[in-house]
């Protein structure tokens, strides 16, 4: 089973991020079947199959989803990073914020979400991994746009993280 999971998460191309919220439960599944020292051939529970059988069954729908992926970005644009973490997963995602055409404009421009490691964390350390992780992500944006004098906002509801931050 472990296989199973392992080869058709791999399978979802998803370069931006776009995905991220969609393949996060079977990343969250392999992580549960992991800890549960299941062999690699081994059947877990059946509420593990049961819960990758309706994920593989919902993916399926994604395949007829498009994505318009214009941006206009010019030294007025702003960068918002998302953060956030749970016990089990944390996550970021960037947004630009443009005026266009008189109208205000907000893309998706990208997202990542990893599984909180198999050591135990506190939900505070995870938030600053994920701060940690979208500054990152947010610098490499920066590079790639050749831009590094747009305006930043980074977005968490953790206070301890943005305490730590300052």
């Amino acid at each position: 089973m472990k296989r199973l999971v392992l080869s058709n998460v791999q399978k979802v191309f998803d370069p931006i991020g776009m995905l991220a919220p969609s393949t996060l439960l079977p990343k969250l599944l392999f992580h549960e079947i992991w800890k549960m020292k299941i062999a690699w051939d081994e059947e877990p529970s059946q509420n593990s199959v049961n819960k990758f059988m309706k994920w593989f069954d919902e993916i399926q729908i994604l395949k007829d989803v498009t994505v318009p992926r214009c941006m206009k970005i010019d030294i007025f644009t702003e960068l918002h990073v998302f953060v956030d973490a749970s016990k089990g997963s944390y996550a970021k995602c960037v947004f630009a914020r443009s005026i266009v055409d008189s109208r205000i404009s907000v893309i998706l421009v990208r997202a990542k979400s990893r599984v909180a490691p198999l050591k135990l964390l506190s939900i505070p350390r995870l938030e600053l991994m994920a701060c940690c992780i979208g500054a990152r992500l947010v610098n490499s944006i920066l590079k790639a746009l050749n831009m590094p004098d747009l305006k930043v906002t980074l977005w968490s509801d953790s206070i301890t993280a943005l305490w730590w931050i300052n």
